[in-house]
C-alpha cells in the first residue's frame, strides 16, 4: 500500500506543480511569471512521457574480447546499448554488475552517465586494471533514467551473462632452476631419464608440448609430418604436485609456484598429476603435454584457501594417490612432519615450504629429512631464483 501511495504522489506532484505555476502566471501576469511557467513546462512533459517509454526495444550487450586471462592482466570491458528507434531520454545511468572480487579495484569505474541525445547506439567502456585469479561471472547491466527534477525514475536490469577464467601467474623459468630441488630422489631420476642419452623405443606424432630436440628428422621427412622420438616409459617419470589449500596470506604465491612447477615438468616431458586439499578435492590424473597443462591450470584457477583439514588427514583419506610417483607438496605450513605418513607409499617426498621471510624454521630441516622428506624453504620474492635448505630453485 505504501508503494502505491508513493507512485501516486510521484505522478500527481508534477501535475500539481504545473497547475500551481499556471495559476500563478494567470493571476500574477507579467513576463517573469509566464517565463517560470514555460520554463517548467518541458520538464513536466518529459516526466509524463517517460511513464510511457519502455526499455523493451533496448538491447544491451557486454563485450569482452578474451574469455581467458592470466593473473595481473588488464581486462577491457565494453557495453553496447542499442535501440530499434532513437532513445528519447536525456540521460542514462549505467552500472555493470561486476563480480565482487573484481569490483574491489574498480573505484566505481563500472558505473557511468551517458547522454543518448536521440542516438540509436551508445557505448560504455571501462577497464579492470589487474585480473584476479578465479572463475568470474558477470550477471547483469542496470540502466536507470528519469527526469532532471527527480519526479520520476525508471530502472531496468538486462541479463548479460559473461564468464571469465583467470589463470594463475606462472614463471617460464628454465628447468635447471627447479632441477636442484630434486638432486636426490625420484624426480631427479625422471629428469635424467629424459636426457638425449635415454633409450629411444620408437617414433610418434608430434604432441603440443614436445621439445624441439625430440623431433626425429628422418621420420619427419618420410612421413611428411612432424614425428618425435618416443622414449622408454617409466613409472619414475611421474610427479604428483600437492597444493596445501589451508588459509594462508601466501596462498596466491603458492598457487603461482604450483603452476610454475607444472609448466616446468611438463615442458621437460615428465608426467604430472595435481591434487588439492580443498573442500572440493580438485585433482587431475597423471598426464603429459599441452592438454594436461591446461587441465591443471584450470584447476589451479579455481582453487580457494578453503581447506579445513590437515595434511595428515588428507594423506589418510586419499589412498588413491599413485604410490610410484614422486610427491611434491607446496605449502606454507612449517609443521610438515605429517608427510612421513606418505613416506612409505611415495617414491620420494619433497616439500616446498614458502614463508614471508627467512626464519628459523629451517632448523627442523634435518629432522624432517630423517623422515625421508626433502625440504626446500623459499620466500615469495626469492623462489624464482633461489631457495633455502633444499637447494636452489
Amino acid at each position: 500500500m505504501n508503494k502505491f501511495y508513493k507512485k501516486l504522489s510521484a505522478s500527481l506532484f508534477p501535475l500539481l506543480a504545473l497547475i500551481v505555476t499556471f495559476v500563478f502566471a494567470m493571476f500574477q501576469g507579467g513576463f517573469v511569471s509566464w517565463f517560470l511557467f514555460y520554463s517548467f513546462l518541458p520538464f513536466i512533459l518529459l516526466s509524463f512521457l517517460l511513464r510511457f517509454y519502455s526499455f523493451k526495444q533496448v538491447r544491451v550487450e557486454r563485450q569482452i574480447k578474451c574469455k581467458e586471462f592470466v593473473y595481473g592482466e588488464r581486462i577491457e570491458v565494453e557495453i553496447a546499448i542499442t535501440s530499434e528507434g532513437a532513445l528519447p531520454i536525456l540521460y542514462l545511468l549505467i552500472e555493470d554488475q561486476v563480480p565482487e572480487r573484481l569490483r574491489e579495484q574498480l573505484n566505481n569505474r563500472h558505473k557511468g552517465v551517458l547522454f543518448p541525445f536521440w542516438r540509436k547506439k551508445i557505448n560504455f567502456s571501462y577497464a579492470i586494471p589487474a585480473a584476479v585469479r578465479g572463475e568470474h561471472e558477470f550477471s547483469a547491466v542496470k540502466l536507470t533514467t528519469g527526469d532532471f527534477l527527480g519526479f520520476y525514475t525508471k530502472v531496468q536490469e538486462f541479463n548479460c551473462f559473461s564468464r571469465l577464467l583467470v589463470y594463475p601467474h606462472y614463471e617460464k623459468t628454465a628447468f635447471k632452476n627447479f632441477e636442484a630441488l630434486f638432486e636426490q630422489g625420484q624426480c631427479h631420476s625422471a629428469v635424467r631419464n629424459l636426457n638425449e642419452s635415454a633409450i629411444i623405443t620408437g617414433v610418434r606424432r608430434y604432441i603440443p608440448g614436445d621439445r624441439m630436440s625430440w623431433i626425429h628428422w628422418k621420420a619427419t621427412a618420410k612421413k611428411d609430418e612432424i614425428m618425435t622420438k618416443e622414449f622408454e616409459e617409466s613409472k619414475k617419470q611421474d610427479v604428483i604436485i600437492l597444493l596445501d589449500q589451508a588459509p594462508s596470506p601466501l596462498f596466491e604465491d603458492l598457487v603461482s609456484l604450483a603452476a610454475s612447477l607444472t609448466y616446468a615438468f611438463l615442458k621437460r616431458g615428465i608426467g604430472v598429476a595435481y591434487f588439492g586439499t580443498g573442500s572440493k578435492y580438485a585433482s587431475a590424473a597423471i598426464g603429459k603435454g599441452e592438454q594436461q597443462r591446461q587441465r591443471i591450470l584450470y584447476e589451479l584457477a579455481k582453487v580457494e584457501a578453503d581447506s579445513n583439514q590437515t595434511l595428515a588427514n588428507f594423506m589418510n583419506e586419499r589412498m588413491d594417490l599413485p604410490s610410484q610417483a614422486a610427491l611434491i607438496v607446496v605449502t606454507s605450513n612449517t609443521s610438515i612432519q605429517t608427510l612421513s605418513l606418505w613416506g612409505g607409499r611415495a617414491a620420494s617426498a619433497t616439500a616446498v615450504i614458502m614463508q614471508e621471510q627467512d626464519s628459523a624454521a629451517a632448523v627442523n630441516y634435518s629432522e624432517e629429512n630423517k623422515a625421508g622428506i626433502q625440504c626446500t624453504y623459499v620466500t615469495p620474492s626469492s623462489w624464482k631464483s633461489s631457495s633455502k635448505g633444499g637447494g636452489s630453485l
